[in-house]
């Protein structure tokens, strides 16, 4: 593989993965809107995160995502 192959490789790297991190945030951020409303906006109120989950037509896999994201941001403790 040329040079030029190689960064032309790990450029294509690096916009897949740029992608995938604003797929999950847009998620992410449609999960917090859900919760909110679920919660009617109060604090400390259990949500059933499987239900908004399933309401958003997100999969387990998804979900994890969205979750492991909104932890990592300080968003929730909810995994």
């Amino acid at each position: 593989m040329s040079e030029d192959e190689l960064r032309k490789k790990i450029e294509d790297i690096k916009r897949g993965k740029e992608e995938r991190v604003k797929g999950v945030e847009r998620k992410a951020d449609e999960f917090l809107k859900r919760s909110y409303i679920a919660a009617d906006g109060e604090l400390g109120e259990h949500i059933d995160k499987n239900k908004i989950a399933q309401e958003l037509g997100y999969d387990h896999h998804t979900l994890n995502d969205v979750l492991d994201y909104l932890e990592s941001k300080g968003f929730t403790s909810c995994s």
